[in-house]
């Protein structure tokens, strides 16, 4: 339906179909093929992906969450390879030390 014009450096249709406003487009344009839009398995990974990295964003918060509880009675002193805790102050605020 369509023919390659050396001379314009054009592709038109052959004579005897109808014009291009009245034909569906089969060609794509060069918006087209050069845009960013991405094949829908690019999209499903990278919405995994965004999943997946806010799955772990949440993870490591609640970790620091508990972490950062935890520092508030008890510490660590690796040079004398002790573990202190604050027994008082943890039974204030409701927990129970237990020690096996």
């Amino acid at each position: 339906m369509y023919i390659y014009d050396e001379a314009l450096d054009m592709i038109n249709p052959l004579e005897g179909y109808s014009s291009e406003a009245e034909q569906p487009e089969l060609l794509m344009s060069l918006d087209e093929l050069c845009g960013r839009q991405l094949p829908m398995r690019a999209e499903k990974r990278r919405l995994k992906s965004d999943q997946s990295e806010a799955m772990e964003n949440l993870v490591h918060i609640l970790i620091s969450d508990r972490l950062l509880e935890l520092s508030r009675y008890v510490w660590l002193d690796p040079a004398s390879k002790m573990i202190r805790a604050d027994r008082s102050t943890l039974e204030q605020n409701g927990y129970q030390l237990e020690i096996f």
